[in-house]
């Protein structure tokens, strides 16, 4: 082998190395901020919902198929339901409840689905409670809408809006939820759908 190509070879080495090395904590980092699951026994009532707006049921699927077993849902007893709409529209529930950190990166994750070409518009809703990752007392029991900004520079967040249109980031890395001085990019308003609304439609159960 001509010398010339060692240096070049140890480079490609190392720099794949190094890659998978922080590959690898990456993958780790993600599973492990979730509070660890009691696994349900039946039904759980919660108010959680996510709308996908503006891609097919066929991508919604496989999305949300992804997220569950990147976070191996099925293992916890949880699954996510969703239901078509029709128009480009779906609704994600959660008939078993999810912890609120995993709501949250579910949220994330369907904002940034990994290896999909995607384009829908991702909002939730869910109700904040006392022990639920980044929120404090004060904003415990609010009414809130989820989403991801506009122009995110960042990508391991979301946004929330309270019922009162009080803005907050609740940042991955973070242990508490910040206030932000801005009005918010998306003022706070009921579901367009209601768990009611869709209590009868055909759905599917994604584990």
């Amino acid at each position: 082998m001509n010398n010339s190509f060692i240096p070049l070879i140890l480079i490609l080495a190392t720099s794949f190395i190094i890659y998978m090395i922080r590959f690898s904590k990456g993958s780790k980092n993600s599973t492990s901020l979730i509070t660890p699951p009691v696994k349900p026994s039946g039904p759980v009532v919660n108010d959680k919902l996510i709308i996908i707006q503006g891609e097919n049921i066929a991508k919604a699927r496989l999305a949300a198929k992804k997220f569950s077993e990147a976070y191996k849902l099925k293992d916890d007893g949880i699954k996510l339901r969703l239901t078509d709409l029709g128009d480009k529209k779906q609704v994600v529930t959660f008939p078993f409840d999810i912890s609120f950190d995993a709501f949250c990166f579910a949220i994330n994750f369907l904002k940034y689905p990994t290896d999909i070409l995607w384009a829908a518009q991702i909002t939730a809703w869910g109700t904040t409670r006392i022990g639920d990752s980044w929120i404090t007392p004060e904003i415990a029991g609010e009414k809130a809408m989820f989403y991801l900004p506009e122009n995110d520079t960042e990508y391991d967040m979301v946004l929330m809006t309270s019922s009162q249109n009080v803005l907050y980031k609740l940042g991955f890395s973070k242990s508490k939820a910040k206030q932000l001085p801005d009005f918010p990019e998306q003022p706070y308003h009921k579901p367009t759908v209601s768990l009611e609304q869709i209590a009868s439609l055909p759905f599917e159960d994604i584990e």
